[in-house]
């Protein structure tokens, strides 16, 4: 006689002890944590100590260069070079001598969209209005003996100042 099973009936919800005893036997309520662990009795192993010395020593090697590089870039090179821009003749933006009154970096259009790309110019303040056209921007350049001159630019686009770049400004 073969036994059907009722489809009907709720599932029972086995306790994981049960699921565990299902699926490894015996094995499961034979096995003790106490007894198959190499923990010692006592607790955790007093008599510890360094067991790599050979990268310990590269650690601290790697971690002496690194500061000592730091202190020689500080006091050797000018650290304000990292946070300011670069015009497209590598001068430092608000640094560079004739550009120190010129600390933000505006990227107009000259010559096409390609050669604005390829670098922008340090400027004074950011363009508060957008100009279409032949139109001239005072911007720093190396013979301008820090005074700034008049450059002619196809397009400028108004902008607003972040982290010393003019950004345009999308606020029209």
């Amino acid at each position: 006689m073969s036994e059907e099973l009722d489809t009907n009936a709720p599932a029972v919800k086995k306790t994981n002890a049960e699921k565990k005893l299902d699926k490894y036997g015996d094995d499961a309520s034979k096995f003790s944590l106490k007894e198959n662990s190499n923990i010692p009795a006592e607790g955790i192993y007093r008599d510890r100590g360094c067991t790599d010395i050979i990268c310990l020593i590269v650690f601290l090697s790697f971690l002496g260069s690194m500061l000592g590089l730091t202190f020689y870039g500080f006091i050797e090179g000018n650290p304000r070079k990292l946070f300011y821009p670069f015009d497209k003749n590598g001068n430092v933006c608000g640094i560079d001598e004739g550009y120190e009154k010129f600390p933000k970096l505006m990227f107009p259009m000259e010559d096409g969209l390609k050669a604005s790309l390829n670098g922008g110019w340090c400027v004074e303040s950011c363009p508060d209005e957008t100009i279409i056209g032949s139109s001239e921007y005072k911007v720093a350049t190396t013979d301008s003996e820090g005074k700034g001159a008049m450059k002619s630019f196809d397009y400028i686009i108004k902008s607003k100042t972040y982290i010393k770049f003019c950004w345009p400004d999308s606020d029209d």
